[in-house]
């Protein structure tokens, strides 16, 4: 259904997606063409939009005056485009510059393939098998997250020394609803509780791990998107 400029709700109306002529458009592109040249349901990224949102966080986390280090989760979307236009905002360990968070051992192995170095990779993941850890050992540097002391152990064994982080379980949930808390009153996978700190930080000493991260998991909250699932997919 077409709408006139004029009718259209400004609430959503943002650099990058507008109403002209009564069309939708999307990064300038009319998203009508769009739909015809590539068939639908079609799904359209703004590439801008990814490095306009990676600044905007960077620039509010710099008026915190402390040190930070901005990741991309690569689960919410693994294109290798995406990854381009996130690997393009500055060299390795610029203040610009943007890393990844991966959670699996295909994600890194795909972020290395995208440019990415180790040390600015850092995964996070559960039930890690031993075939996941010769995959994850192997990049140097890598900043490991280990959420179960069983974990701790295995890699204790394979690589005594190295620098990890371990992921604890606050035990207080928070989401986009009660489904997403992936903490809380009811026991989850995500992390180590307060019972077992001492067993967790017993377990890395043994070993000459140092821990230097600490890491939570509460939830997963997110502000609702516009769009359409593949098989169409159009970069603009």
């Amino acid at each position: 259904m077409d709408r006139t400029d004029a009718a259209a709700p400004d609430w959503w109306i943002r650099p990058g997606l507008d109403v002209a002529d009564g069309h939708l458009r999307v990064a300038g592109r009319d998203a009508e063409t769009l739909a015809r040249d590539h068939g639908t349901p079609l799904y359209v990224y703004d590439l801008e939009r990814y490095r306009e949102n990676a600044r905007r966080f960077q620039a509010a986390l710099a008026t915190a005056g402390i040190p930070y280090r901005l990741r991309f989760a690569m689960k919410a979307n693994p294109d290798r485009e995406v990854m381009a236009a996130f690997r393009g905002l500055g060299a390795p360990g610029s203040p610009e510059s943007v890393g990844i968070d991966a959670c699996s051992p295909g994600e890194v192995t795909r972020a290395l393939e995208c440019g990415f170095l180790a040390q600015e990779i850092s995964y996070t993941g559960t039930n890690v098998s031993e075939r996941d850890l010769d995959v994850i050992l192997v990049a140097q540097g890598l900043r490991l997250n280990l959420d179960a002391i069983s974990q701790i152990e295995r890699v204790g064994r394979r690589a005594p020394g190295r620098t990890i982080g371990i992921r604890v379980n606050p035990a207080r949930g928070a989401g986009y609803h009660a489904g997403l808390e992936y903490s809380g009153d009811r026991p989850t996978k995500f992390g180590i509780y307060e019972d077992r700190l001492d067993e967790a930080v017993a377990t890395a000493a043994r070993h000459g791990l140092t821990i230097d991260t600490v890491h939570f998991h509460a939830g997963s909250g997110f502000p609702r998107g516009l769009g359409l699932a593949r098989p169409g997919l159009a970069r603009v």
